[in-house]
């Protein structure tokens, strides 16, 4: 290592860093010693609830939590995320700091994470009061747990998104030291449902209020912290609250870009076609309709091809059951956004493919037009905005972002009144090929591919094991027309499908059961690091660097860090920070030997300090804690990069400095280098 010093940059110390010479008070421990000690006693708990040790996402989780820093995981499905805000909330409870909060999207998680939880607190031999609401048939019994709710006779709660949107004054006498969000979708579907996380973890209302009005809202610490995953749909407006409460943004996963899906298109709806297949795959399917009405029509289906399946719903958990267990072949349910068989369900072992007999779509008409939601409308402007010009284009930006007012509202409404009536105009939007325009009896009626449900619902069938992500397959049965619409808007996020006759349906079988086989083999079984997702930290010399590298990988979760804007995204087998510098952090001292170097038994040895910038006049210096020209002592100084960069190393267990490739970059990434090690 070159001889260097960097004045008062010793880790916990306002010491010298001196790089050739060893000094016990220089290290990490002296800074972070407290936090290291919790994060291994995290380990040891988490190892008694669950069996394992932590992965490395996890152990970069429990390190943000442990530090009070709430923020949105970029993750995909199946790599831990709900067991680890289950154990959390369990070692918030074991420490007495106070109430956990675990919200997941359907009431059969709520019994699932209330098995679970019951569970891992017995191995830890606790005796915690975990309270879950959902699915309680008697009125007695609903009222008796909406009772201890009310009066706080619990440690860790388990509730719906929906009823903290019905009942939240059941649940606004408490204050949670720890949320947990399993599926934040289903918390933005109701955008008021961010107002109520926010008071339920310590903020009071008009705060919330006040931060929804004002942009250069001032940030105070909350008394709790918040885990949510990432997004696949966009965040509504009020997710704005998240930034300038809690000084983070929610990333959206790229659809399409983390599965390990075979899509098939069959051009055919009919149920001896969707009987052909199922015979040929077997069991572990789940059949996805578009309406409910067509559920008899794949029984019988399903039953000629010697298949026993059940229609599924939130009420029916016994089904889930009997399926899991193979009692069953096949389950049954709509293909809505929100539906259980889409985002209720993950049995990785159980689940082989998926049909969809008829492709997940909306569909918009004139009657329809007075219902519909100001940002449907927008979603609806934007597939249009090549016919209807620049004025539909801002349109659709103000009704999905949700800021416009009723005369944009009208306006809109306005435009596609006039294409529902517009010959012409139709004639030109079917030839779009992405969407469909249909005549029946009860008018016209515009069909528009719903991929986001379908991305969800075929992603059921593949998830992330200690081999990589499972094999799965997906049918796509629909006539002609709407089949293309959908197949054509799929190839916008990578999906591509291949037609059933270029498939050879006995290899996909095979494949799909030897990944099911091995995930029955590595069950139970402690999991190599290396088949694991890897955290890794990525700092850059220029934030627009930063932004675009992470912007690669759909629209990354970003954390504002003591005014440092750090960027969270997944690759698939890694989870990715990545940070810039904003150039230099160091320079020569001009104080100290000559020109800033000093000579130590024949070596050259140069004194950096971090480089500071005055906020009135602008003047760059080392020396000093107040600009030598102006004498103000408001100073920016670069330590806090430095200290942002510590920190933000310790969450992640590999750095990688990729600063620009000239002398200058050069200097950075050593500087950067020897700072972190």
């Amino acid at each position: 290592m070159i001889p260097s010093v960097y004045k008062k940059l010793c880790p916990g110390y306002e010491l010298d860093l001196i790089t050739h010479k060893y000094d016990e008070r220089c290290s990490p421990e002296r800074e972070l010693g407290k936090l290291m000690d919790l994060c291994e006693d995290f380990n040891a708990f988490f190892e008694k609830c669950t069996g394992f040790t932590l992965w490395e996402a996890q152990r970069s989780w429990a390190k943000r939590v442990l530090q009070q820093q709430s923020f949105a995981a970029i993750a995909l499905t199946g790599i831990g995320k709900t067991v680890f805000g289950v154990v959390m909330s369990l070692f918030y409870g074991s420490k007495g700091w106070g109430k956990s909060l675990i919200v997941v999207p359907t009431i059969l998680l709520v019994r699932q994470v209330e098995e679970r939880a019951i569970d891992y607190s017995k191995k830890a031999d606790l005796n915690l009061r975990v309270l879950a609401y959902g699915g309680v048939k008697r009125a007695s019994e609903r009222e008796k747990l909406l009772k201890i709710i009310r009066k706080g006779g619990f440690d860790v709660l388990i509730i719906t998104s929906q009823f903290l949107a019905r009942r939240f004054e059941d649940l606004a006498n408490n204050n949670f030291s720890f949320i947990f969000v399993d599926d934040v979708d289903s918390l933005l579907k109701n955008s008021k449902n961010v107002d109520r996380v926010l008071v339920l973890l310590g903020f009071p209302r008009e705060v919330v209020e006040s931060a929804m009005k004002m942009a250069n809202f001032e940030r105070n610490s909350s008394k709790g912290v918040i885990m949510l995953s990432s997004a696949t749909a966009r965040p509504g407006k009020r997710a704005v609250l998240f930034r300038r409460l809690l000084g983070f943004d929610i990333g959206i996963l790229r659809e399409g870009v983390l599965r390990n899906v075979e899509d098939i298109e069959v051009p055919e709806k009919k149920k001896e076609v969707l009987s052909k297949i199922a015979q040929e795959m077997g069991g572990g399917l789940l059949v996805y309709v578009p309406k409910l009405e067509f559920v008899d029509e794949v029984l019988d289906a399903l039953e000629s091809a010697g298949l026993k399946a059940k229609e599924i719903s939130s009420s029916k958990e016994d089904s889930i059951r009997a399926f899991a267990s193979g009692e069953i072949d096949a389950l049954i349910g709509a293909a809505r956004p929100y539906g259980v068989l889409v985002r209720g369900l993950d049995l990785p072992e159980r689940i082989r493919y998926a049909i969809f007999f008829g492709a997940p779509h909306f569909e918009f008409s004139l009657e329809g037009l007075e219902d519909s939601s100001p940002k449907a409308i927008g979603t609806v402007l934007s597939t249009m905005s090549s016919l209807l010009g620049r004025e539909s284009r801002l349109l659709s930006l103000k009704l999905r972002s949700g800021r416009y007012v009723e005369e944009d509202l009208a306006r809109a409404k306005d435009l596609l009144s006039k294409v529902l009536f517009n010959e012409e105009l139709l004639k030109k939007l079917s030839s779009l090929g992405d969407v469909v325009v249909k005549k029946d009896p009860d008018g016209i009626k515009i069909l528009f591919p719903d991929i986001r449900t379908y991305v969800q619902g075929s992603g059921r069938t593949s998830r992330l094991f200690p081999g990589g992500l499972s094999k799965g397959a997906a049918f796509l049965i629909e006539e002609e027309s709407l089949l293309k619409a959908f197949v054509r808007r799929a190839s916008i996020f990578d999906i591509e499908f291949k037609q059933i006759d270029q498939v050879d349906l006995i290899s996909l079988r095979e494949e799909i059961d030897e990944h099911r086989r091995r995930i029955r083999e590595l069950r139970g079984r402690r999991v190599p690091p290396e088949f694991m997702p890897k955290t890794l930290l990525f700092v850059v010399e220029s934030p627009n660097k930063a932004r675009t590298i992470a912007s690669f990988f759909g629209r990354p979760s970003r954390r504002n860090i003591d005014g440092i804007s750090a960027y969270d995204f997944s690759t698939g087998n890694q989870l990715v920070t990545v940070v810039a510098t904003g150039g230099h952090i160091v320079d020569l001292s001009t104080e100290e030997g000559y020109h800033g170097v000093m000579i130590e038994d024949g070596l050259f040895v140069p004194v950096y300090c971090t480089l500071k910038r005055c906020r009135s006049c602008e003047y760059q210096f080392t020396e000093g804690e107040k600009c030598p020209i102006c004498g103000n002592e408001d100073i920016l100084d670069s330590k806090r990069i430095q200290r942002i960069l510590r920190r933000l190393a310790f969450e992640s267990e590999r750095v990688i400095i990729g600063t620009d490739p000239d002398v200058e970059g050069e200097k950075i990434a050593w500087e950067v280098a020897t700072l972190l090690k």
